[in-house]
């Protein structure tokens, strides 16, 4: 029972991993350039169905990364990611 719940797992996060490379795909070309720069990705839901997860995934980034740094790109993945920093007026480089 358990294998399956972890292949089931493992299915959903190929699939969004694939989801992301696909948005990577497209990045500006300056993005290579000799100027290092951390990269976050926010995932959160696009429904409204996982208030806590959200909640408790912005508390983590405000902990984690209170301001962003002018060497970071985030990349927002999720209605409710999109959102938050747009409240927050950070502009993410993909969403």
């Amino acid at each position: 029972d358990k294998r399956k719940h972890l292949e089931e797992y493992q299915h959903t996060f190929q699939e969004l991993w694939s989801s992301v490379q696909h948005v990577l795909s497209p990045l500006p070309e300056n993005l290579h350039d000799d100027h290092a720069k951390d990269l976050c990705i926010i995932v959160s839901s696009q429904k409204g169905l996982c208030g806590t997860f959200n909640t408790s995934l912005f508390k983590f980034f405000e902990q984690d990364v209170p301001k962003v740094p002018k060497h970071m790109h985030i990349i927002a993945i999720g209605q409710f990611a999109a959102d938050y920093l747009k409240r927050h007026k950070v502009t993410p480089l993909a969403s």
